[in-house]
């Protein structure tokens, strides 16, 4: 239906979809992704509101836990770029668990993501190593390695001031002199009443005390100095690795098959032994940080349960996949089949009904009739051969009186007699099959 018979909250409904549609099928041509639903908010237009509404988007997927991760990021990007306005801090992500992937909050997000990331990659790593070691004697299907890894993500950053006192220069100069000089004497005078009146004129000719004398002289001189300094600041966002616990299981039958027969425990322990130093150098295992390396031989399964296992897997992670365009095609096909069925058959059927009613007054078919088998008879004209009989099969008593059926003044038998080429004609007119046995057969009895 046209834009004409919509108002404008379906055309805007409408657009909405169909955003969302083509961003979810984007999404999940993701490599991991099976499934993706998009929900886009777009602003309501008003012109009588004060604070500006922005578009808000949130994703649902269905993915591994380690493929949503790692393609969190990408998507918010994604749907960011598609919708006009829309901040990547809008964008919600997460999965079918419930999990939350990515969201507002990108601080906390991002390093918990990021911590994992490092984690699983350092993982897999090692496990890929550990894979190229000891795939090439003993199979993929012999033997199977996990790996866990303890590591430090925490971000650093240092800052460091470096002086060279080799460099320094003259900045100031600053000298302080300072000289005091002090006298101090002391009466040995012997205190009386005369002393303490005031009329008398002290006694001058008394002896005296103790005298002393002080004199210092000081200087200070301060000098600053410029020395050239380096500061340097680093931040560390790479990770350490505090600890590797590895654990290798190899298949007791190949470990068999390599020691022959009879299987003796001591060589066994012996190729164990080798393999644990093979497993230790492609991890890069460092006794100084604590790392374990276990190696055990143990009875695998057989390799067809395992096969018929990981096959009825993918066989149904395919069928999961592609349901919607299983159902769609089963769909179209029983669509086509009701309409041959209900349109085209019965079209069929009422155009050969027509064509059989035609004919059905001068087939012998359709009278449960045969024409007889028979050849030419020795001496006999082609016509004559070919007339004997053919009347009587129609419940006649002569062939005459069936090509005598034209009309009622006998002008079709007398067409008829004009020749035996004439009543061959007939009799393929009437049935063609039949005349065409005939005929082969009057070939092959020439012939022989």
């Amino acid at each position: 239906m046209g834009s004409l018979g919509l108002t404008s909250f379906m055309q805007e409904v409408t657009r909405v979809r169909a955003l969302e549609g083509e961003i979810g099928r984007t999404i999940q041509s993701i490599s991991g992704i099976t499934a993706a639903r998009v929900h886009i908010v777009m602003p309501e237009v008003g012109n009588f509101r004060k604070a500006e509404q922005k578009p808000t988007a949130s994703v649902m997927i269905r993915a591994s836990a380690a493929a949503g991760r790692n393609a969190a990021t990408s998507i918010r990007h994604l749907v960011a770029s598609a919708v006009p306005g829309l901040d990547v801090g809008d964008v919600t992500i997460l999965d079918s668990a419930g999990q939350l992937l990515a969201s507002g909050d990108e601080a906390s997000n991002s390093s918990l993501n990021r911590s994992l990331n490092i984690v699983q990659n350092v993982q897999g790593e090692v496990e890929s190593n550990i894979d190229k070691a000891l795939a090439p004697f003993l199979g993929m299907d012999n033997f199977r390695s996990s790996v866990t890894a303890e590591l430090n993500t925490d971000s650093q950053q240092i800052q460091e001031t470096t002086y060279d006192p080799e460099s320094k220069v003259e900045r100031s100069i600053r000298t302080t002199k300072e000289a005091s000089q002090s006298q101090q004497k002391q009466s040995d005078n012997a205190t009386t009443v005369e002393q303490n009146i005031p009329q008398a004129a002290p006694d001058s000719g008394g002896a005296t005390g103790p005298e002393s004398q002080d004199k210092s002289d000081k200087k200070e001189e301060q000098t600053n100095y410029e020395i050239n300094s380096k500061t340097t600041a680093t931040t560390r966002n790479s990770y350490k690795i505090d600890k590797l616990s590895i654990a290798v299981v190899v298949n007791k039958g190949r470990i068999a098959q390599m020691v022959g027969e009879p299987a003796d425990q001591a060589k066994v322990d012996a190729y164990l032994a080798e393999m644990q130093k093979i497993v230790a150098s492609a991890a890069g295992i460092s006794t100084n940080r604590g790392d374990v390396v276990t190696v055990t031989a143990m009875d695998f399964l057989e390799n067809q349960l395992l096969e018929e296992t990981g096959s009825s897997v993918r066989v149904m992670d395919m069928l999961s996949r592609n349901l919607a365009g299983i159902i769609n095609s089963l769909a179209f096909v029983a669509v086509a089949f009701l309409v041959i069925w209900m349109g085209v058959r019965p079209m069929i059927r009422s155009v050969t009904g027509n064509g059989a009613a035609a004919i059905g007054d001068t087939s012998p078919e359709s009278a449960g009739l045969e024409l007889p088998d028979f050849a030419p008879a020795a001496g006999a004209g082609a016509g004559g051969a070919l007339m004997d009989g053919f009347g009587s099969d129609f419940g006649f008593d002569s062939t005459e009186d069936l090509l005598s059926l034209g009309d009622d003044d006998g002008n079709f038998n007398r067409r008829v007699k004009e020749g035996p080429e004439r009543k061959l004609a007939r009799m393929v007119e009437i049935n063609e099959e039949r005349a065409a046995k005939i005929l082969r057969k009057w070939a092959v009895d020439n012939a022989a």
